[in-house]
């Protein structure tokens, strides 16, 4: 397969932000018909995007792609257009987004972002996010709480635990599973 099944990045300067936003519009509006084991159904060509502004993330069905490549559909050129106006070096780590969040919009924000990150990081990035997802459900217990100190030994096991039901969570959530 020509193309990956994730994007991420910011803009090269090749393609407009708007120009950009439009192409994800529409290829996650449009569909391909796709067969699994003899049974047709329609799969769409981009499953999610994402953008803060200056970063983006593009999340794409590998069937669909592989799909269009097999028959040279045109759309295929609006794929690549994104691929080309796309930096994907320029993408931050998970970890370094979810951080920044925490600093700038506070731990809500950063919690929304750990999940949405979550599905999409990159696999070495994973574990370091299970840990994230533990800590903050501690910070944000003792935020609505009113607490101030919490005992190391609650916090372990808070933490640890918080770790297991989010990675529980996030397998339960993985795309194409029932």
């Amino acid at each position: 397969m020509r193309f990956q099944p994730e994007l991420k990045g910011s803009p090269n300067g090749t393609l407009p932000d708007e120009a950009i936003r439009k192409h994800a519009a529409y290829l996650s509006s449009e569909t391909v018909n796709v067969t699994y084991g003899g049974c047709m159904s329609r799969a769409p060509i981009l499953l999610e995007y994402w953008s803060d502004g200056d970063q983006f993330s593009f999340r794409f069905s590998p069937t669909a792609l592989r799909f269009l490549e097999e028959v040279d559909d045109p759309r295929l050129e609006l794929v690549a257009d994104l691929f080309s106006g796309i930096d994907p070096q320029a993408a931050p780590s998970a970890v370094a987004v979810i951080l920044k969040a925490r600093k700038t919009g506070g731990l809500a924000h950063a919690m929304r972002l750990l999940a949405n990150e979550a599905r999409t990081a990159r696999l070495e990035d994973r574990a370091k996010l299970q840990k994230m997802a533990g800590e903050m459900s501690v910070s944000l217990e003792m935020q609505r709480r009113g607490v101030r100190f919490f005992p190391k030994q609650v916090i372990r096991r808070v933490t640890r635990d918080a770790a297991r039901s989010f990675g529980s969570l996030q397998s339960s959530n993985e795309p194409g599973q029932q």
